[in-house]
């Protein structure tokens, strides 16, 4: 989990190096760099900003586990690395071109920029893919990790009240 946080940090930062502490953020990008930069601050990022959300979701659930039915369940039985194997399957659905463009810093200048433009077979079916893609990210990503961390955290709370009253 502290690796993928970590990850998620670390990946962009030469870029954020290279783009704004040199200055770089005043021209046009160029085509290499904005292929990197597109993979490294979009597809990257989201690889382990998800790794870390549901490594924190089955942390929670061990957790759970261990302190709830630490008695009636085998831990090391229930929560194996074959059972927390989180799989993230990756669409590229970007085209990067090169473009002849005027230079933001020498207007006079022309210099190949990128451009990034939707793969055919996208645009036919424009609307329903990003739509499925942005409310799976809502849903699988965000919401159900929450609600689970959320309902989990409430029956610890429960338990050890419970547990608080016993004494």
């Amino acid at each position: 989990m502290t690796i993928a946080d970590l990850c998620t940090g670390i990946f962009p930062l030469p870029l954020y190096i290279y783009f704004f502490s040199f200055g770089n953020y005043l021209e046009k990008v160029s085509v290499n760099w904005c292929v990197i930069y597109v993979y490294f601050e979009e597809y990257i990022l989201a690889i382990f900003h998800t790794t870390s959300i549901w490594l924190t979701t089955t942390l929670a659930i061990q957790r759970y586990m261990f302190v709830y039915r630490s008695l009636n369940v085998r831990i090391r039985e229930k929560c194996t690395m074959g059972k927390i194997v989180i799989v993230i399957v990756i669409i590229l659905e970007d085209d990067f071109s090169p473009v002849n463009a005027s230079s933001n810093i020498h207007p006079n200048d022309t210099i190949k920029i990128c451009a990034i433009t939707v793969n055919p077979w996208l645009l036919d079916n424009f609307k329903i893919y990003y739509n499925i893609y942005f409310w799976f990210r809502a849903i699988f990503i965000h919401l159900i990790p929450c609600l689970i961390l959320l309902f989990i955290n409430v029956l610890l709370i429960i338990k050890r009240l419970i547990a608080k009253g016993d004494k």
